[in-house]
């Protein structure tokens, strides 16, 4: 029994005096910071079936308030200029061809974009 507590006494006391000399060193962070200016990320094609809700949200980064266009949004569908959310309902089977675009104080940024709506989904 005085082993078990010598032990993790001593398993204890390696402990704190590794984590105090980890608590010394300087932090590094290797992430950079996103640019101000707007910037579409994620993927190129979104899936959906029809008569189903459709709710995508484009993904950007860049310093806000930023304004959403999308070109040739499909009919059933429409996007919030704020946030980039698309909505709506899609009725037919087909391939939809889109241009996001984002735009802030400090620049513009433009993606193409696919959305299939079809009944054999399977895009990712």
């Amino acid at each position: 029994m005085s082993l078990r507590r010598t032990t993790s006494g001593f398993l204890l006391y390696i402990i704190i005096l590794l984590g105090s000399a980890w608590a010394t060193e300087d932090k590094v962070v290797l992430t950079p910071k996103p640019p101000l200016e707007p910037r579409i990320n994620g993927p190129r094609i979104f899936g959906a079936r029809p008569g189903s809700p459709f709710l995508y949200t484009i993904p950007a980064t860049g310093e806000r308030p930023m304004q959403f266009v999308v070109e040739d949004l499909p009919k059933g569908l429409k996007v919030d200029s704020g946030s980039g959310q698309i909505t709506g309902q899609l009725d037919k089977l087909g391939d939809y061809p889109v241009m996001f675009r984002a735009r802030n104080r400090i620049g513009s940024a433009e993606r193409p974009f696919r959305i299939v709506c079809g009944d054999r989904l399977a895009l990712t």
